[in-house]
Parts: structure tokens; sequence; C-alpha cells
């Protein structure tokens, strides 16, 4: 038996993630909304918010990227995201989001946010891949 096969979601985490709020959180929104393709607990500001929306007593955003750092997902979704850019990891998120023929973007899915739901501890200046070249999105970020 394959993992798709044993695991209905999987967590992308870096190692020094600091999680503050339980991942039941996730499994029940990714199970009642159809709209999200994944989940993050990493809020960075430099991804812009689609919008707010309220889960229970937890506010979230709605984004069309965010950080690699901490993305759930179901896992029959990151097989389909296959073969990964392994040659430069820090392109995942933007793999899973954006550049991947089976996006999240290319299927018109958003990322659930919780700001404060996760903390890098280790994340320094330099350690995206968030270029001026590469991205758009920076230029609506830099106003």
């Amino acid at each position: 038996m394959n993992y798709v096969d044993r695991f209905s979601y999987i967590l992308i985490s870096d190692a020094d993630m600091l999680y503050q709020r339980p991942f039941s959180l996730t499994l029940n929104l990714l199970k009642q909304e159809t709209n999200f393709g994944a989940v993050s607990y990493q809020h960075s500001p430099e991804h812009i918010s689609a919008g707010e929306f309220q889960d229970g007593p937890d506010t979230w955003q709605r984004k069309q990227s965010e950080r690699g750092c901490s993305l759930f997902l179901e896992t029959k979704r990151l097989e389909q995201m296959r073969p990964l850019p392994i040659d430069n990891l820090k392109d995942f998120d933007w793999w899973v989001c954006r550049d991947s023929p089976h996006s999240l973007q290319s299927r018109g899915e958003q990322i659930a946010v919780l700001p404060g739901g996760a903390y890098h501890l280790g994340w320094r200046n330099g350690d995206s891949t968030w270029q001026t070249c590469e991205t758009p999105e920076f230029e609506t970020f830099k106003q």
C-alpha cells in the first residue's frame, strides 16, 4: 500500500515550524469548503489576501498564493502535481500555488490561511523566492 492509498491528507512543513492551533481545524475546513485546495497556518503578508472569512471563532484569509513552509492538502492533489521541482525546492510553493499544470490557481482554488496558526522560527530574509521579475503580485505588495 502506498502513502496515497493510506493517507487522505498530507502536511508539507519545514522542520522549524511552531504550530499554535490543532490540525483538526484544517481537516474540518478542507472537508467542508470545496473552493480551498490547501490550508496554511503560516501567514505571509507579502502574499495578498483576497478577503477574510469566519470559521467558528477564527478569522481566516483567502489567498491565491502562500509560502510552502506549512501547507495542508489532500494527498491525491499533491500526487497530481508531480514531478515536483526538486532542482530548486525554494520554488515548491510557486509550483503548488501557480506553476504546476495542476496548481491550485489552475483549478480555480484558493488557500485558506490562519494568521497566527504557526510560526516559522528559522525564516530569514532572502529565504523566499519572492522576486520582482518572477512574481507579478510583488508590484501590488510594494504599493
